[in-house]
C-alpha cells in the first residue's frame, strides 16, 4: 500500500479577509493550480494525496472523521496556516488534534501550495523515487 498524505489548508473564504475582496478571486485561482500541481507531483510518484480545506473557529469533526477513514503516513498544515499570525490558533489546535488521533503519521510543513511533496520526501525516502 502506498504512503497517503493529507494537506490542510486554510478555507476559501477565508481568502477575503487575508487579501481583500479585490484580490481574493485571484489568489484562490493561484492557490487552486498549486494545489493541482501538488497533487500531481504525489501521483507522479505513486503516492496518495488529499486536501482539506479548514476554517478558524470550525469544529475538529471534519478532520476526525478523514482521520478514521484513512491512516496517513504523514500530514502537512499548510503554509497559508501556518504564515499568517490571525491563524495560529487554529494552527496550534490542528497540530494537536492530528498529534492526538493520528500519532503514528509525521507531521509536515510546506513552504508553499505545491511544496508539500518536498516536505514529505524530508521523512519518507519514497517520496523521491518516481514511478517508472
Amino acid at each position: 500500500m502506498p504512503s497517503s498524505f493529507l494537506l490542510i489548508g486554510i478555507a476559501w473564504d477565508q481568502y477575503e479577509a487575508m487579501f481583500g475582496a479585490e484580490k481574493a478571486p485571484e489568489m484562490i485561482t493561484r492557490v487552486r493550480a498549486a494545489l493541482a500541481r501538488d497533487e500531481q507531483s504525489f501521483k507522479d510518484v505513486g503516492l496518495d494525496y488529499q486536501y482539506l480545506d479548514y476554517a478558524p473557529g470550525e469544529s475538529m469533526q471534519r478532520l476526525e472523521k478523514v482521520l478514521q477513514e484513512k491512516k496517513f503516513s504523514g500530514v502537512c498544515v499548510g503554509i497559508g496556516i501556518r504564515a499568517n499570525a490571525q491563524f495560529t490558533t487554529m494552527f496550534e489546535a490542528l497540530v494537536n488534534f492530528v498529534h492526538e488521533k493520528s500519532p503514528k503519521s509525521k507531521l509536515l510543513f510546506n513552504t508553499s501550495p505545491d511544496g508539500t511533496l518536498e516536505a514529505a520526501k524530508r521523512w519518507f525516502p519514497e517520496a523521491g523515487n518516481a514511478k517508472k
